[in-house]
């Protein structure tokens, strides 16, 4: 059966009728041209990727529901029917190319994007000329038997989030992505620090924090994109020179500043995560060569454009400012409040002291002089970016890693918030939109200005992804794409959007009975 014919069928047992006629309407025409050209007719009714309605012969064809899920493609405004199981894409005739391996190491330490380990999707055409459907790239890291992880899949798109309870090894996968990437680097820092090892297990353990010697495995896989990764051959791994392709930003950040100023990789135990003690080591170095200068950290008018400061102040710091004080015996962070009070780090708010690291990481990411981005660096990886932080500064976090995404990094999030996956939520309703970019400030209480309007319109252009990771029956942990975020989906992860707002749910549900019964 022809894509057309299973195209028209489905329509005309779907209460689609008027479109499967459009169809047999172009058809007939073309039949009476002697013509034998075809359409990929599930590619049309999909429209395009941001949701604009394709036409054909001059006839403008509805954007179906069926038709994007069945190409995954998120929900759109445009769009009707309520998503219908379609037909899956089956190849054509000339059967699916092989998609091109993944580059060596080599390719990635000279900073290129290849780094960032992603693999385009290829459009191509097909034997008649028409439009094929987009080619779904492999998963960007596919995790299976480590540790409690039985299966975890992350897609390949420019900002993944992952949700779900505690202890399910949120953390744990996105140090294996860096692993991934960074393994050569990762080999370098810690043959520099003087560190050791015989056998693969005691590099895991050196890398994931102690207690982890023998969560990897014979039966563990990783895979990471096209590549599938050994622990012999990642321990064995040569030392690459250059900056990481990945800057982590972990949730345990604190430590690095506990007392008032990051320490180095050497003074924390060996037991410690990697990603906690090169990020301290990092924000050392990035410190004492000038990151922020001498005396002011924030407000600082060369890392952040002003409008994301002044969301950063009123949820933050609230008129601060935010020094670096050298006049003791040893450099440490102050908040000075109008010159009527200067404290010390441990007497800041809870969410200063969480934040403070976080903005650091965030002013790692964002060179002074007009550059967009570190050159080397492709990825950041920010664990729990909501911790400590009420509602409002959670969204000033999210207004900066929408400007992380259209300077061209690639963000991977773990989060317990359901602020972050409202931001989310919106970007995808927004996207396609013609005035998207504008309702996208307003969302995150940005001006629309025509600086801020360009953040906002290339942040809307990425792809996002969101995994929820969660207990199975056999205690195991596994994953599912609830991208969608779709509050009227059949299954309970994807409306729940992963847990977050499960419980809100309830209690309006319990409420709404109560009242009804009075």
């Amino acid at each position: 059966m022809t894509t057309e014919n299973d195209a028209r069928a489905w329509l005309r047992a779907n209460d689609h009728d008027d479109v499967a006629d459009r169809i047999d309407a172009i058809l007939a025409k073309w039949r009476a041209r002697g013509s034998g050209q075809r359409r990929n007719w599930w590619d049309v009714l999909a429209g395009n990727e941001a949701g604009k309605p394709k036409k054909v012969e001059g006839v403008t064809f509805p954007v179906l529901a069926a038709a994007r899920r069945r190409k995954g493609w998120p929900e759109c405004e445009t769009e009707v029917g309520v998503g219908k199981i379609a037909p899956p894409p089956t190849a054509n005739r000339w059967g699916a190319r092989k998609m091109k391996p993944k580059s060596p190491p080599t390719a990635r330490r000279r900073g290129t994007a290849r780094a960032s380990g992603t693999v385009s999707a290829h459009n191509g055409r097909d034997h008649n000329g028409g439009q094929t459907s987009t080619r779904v790239p492999p998963p960007m890291l596919t995790v299976q038997n480590f540790a409690q992880l039985e299966s975890i899949v992350l897609p390949s798109t420019d900002l993944v989030v992952m949700v779900g309870p505690q202890a399910t090894g949120k953390s744990l996968v996105l140090e294996l992505l860096k692993l991934a990437i960074d393994r050569n680097r990762i080999v370098r820092v810690l043959k520099q620090h003087g560190f050791k090892w015989d056998k693969p297990e005691d590099f895991a353990a050196l890398y994931l924090g102690g207690g982890f010697e023998k969560s990897w495995t014979g039966e563990t896989q990783l895979r990471f994109g096209n590549e599938d990764l050994r622990l012999d051959e990642v321990a064995g791994s040569r030392s690459y020179k250059g900056e990481d392709a990945v800057f982590y930003i972990p949730a345990h950040r604190t430590l690095a500043i506990a007392e008032g100023w990051p320490r180095p990789f050497t003074q924390y135990q060996p037991d410690t995560p990697y990603v906690a003690r090169r990020f301290s080591e990092e924000l050392l170095t990035s410190l004492n060569q000038g990151l922020v200068g001498k005396g002011k950290i924030f407000p600082h008018d060369r890392r952040l454009k002003d409008a994301f400061r002044k969301l950063i102040d009123e949820a933050v710091y609230h008129g601060a400012t935010l020094k670096l004080d050298v006049s003791g015996m040893r450099k440490q962070f102050v908040l000075e409040y109008e010159k009527e009070a200067t404290l010390p780090f441990m007497a800041w708010t809870a969410g200063q002291r969480e934040f403070t690291p976080l903005l650091l990481g965030l002013y790692h990411l964002l060179p002074p002089g007009g550059a967009p981005k570190r050159r080397e660096v492709q990825w950041a990886i920010i664990e729990e970016p909501e911790m400590g932080l009420h509602p409002k500064a959670i969204v000033a976090v999210m207004a900066v890693v929408l400007d992380l995404l259209a300077r061209g990094y690639k963000v991977a999030l773990s989060t317990h918030s359901p602020t972050v996956l409202e931001v989310i939520w919106g970007m995808s309703r927004l996207r396609g939109v013609n005035d998207g970019p504008a309702r996208l400030c307003k969302i995150m209480g940005l001006p629309g200005d025509k600086k801020v309007l360009k953040t906002a319109s290339d942040a809307l252009q990425r792809t996002y992804g969101v995994v929820h990771v969660q207990h199975g029956s056999n205690g195991r942990v596994i994953s599912k794409d609830i991208s969608h975020l779709n509050p009227g989906a059949a299954d309970q992860s994807e409306w729940e959007w992963g847990g977050l707002i499960g419980f809100s749910a309830k209690v309006n549900e319990m409420v709404a009975n109560a009242r009804a019964r009075r």
